[in-house]
């Protein structure tokens, strides 16, 4: 049987030429809005990492709900925006990373992106 991720890992692209296949990782998305029918979900998303937005922030991750199920996870969330979703996701690439990753505005249907703030790092270069 062929496993998706044997054919997104096939045939790596450089950073330039598109998306990588990275990893899943389940995130707690909390909602304060008073129409949530839960107020916090486990949702899991797969990491993309690409190059540069078109606005050249970057290096960035997409972050795209798994399955259909974790849709319908967010969707429980009530209306929550997908500007705080996409500062959740932020936050938890921050913390796992001990970097500090920023929301991005833009997206494409339903992914939601962040990109690495790489002034610290270069700070600490000079």
């Amino acid at each position: 049987m062929i496993k998706l991720k044997d054919i997104l890992n096939e045939g790596k692209q450089p950073l330039n030429e598109g998306p990588i296949f990275h990893g899943k990782a389940k995130v707690v998305l909390t909602s304060n809005a008073k129409d949530a029918q839960m107020p916090s979900q486990y949702v899991e998303f797969n990491f993309n990492l690409v190059s540069s937005d078109f606005m050249g922030i970057g290096p960035t991750l997409t972050c795209i709900p798994s399955r259909s199920k974790d849709l319908d996870k967010i969707d429980s969330l009530g209306s929550i925006s997908k500007d705080d979703i996409t500062k959740q996701l932020a936050d938890f690439a921050s913390k796992r990373t001990k970097q500090r990753f920023v929301p991005i505005a833009y997206r494409h249907r339903e992914q939601y992106t962040i990109a690495l703030d790489y002034e610290p790092i270069l700070k600490k270069i000079k």
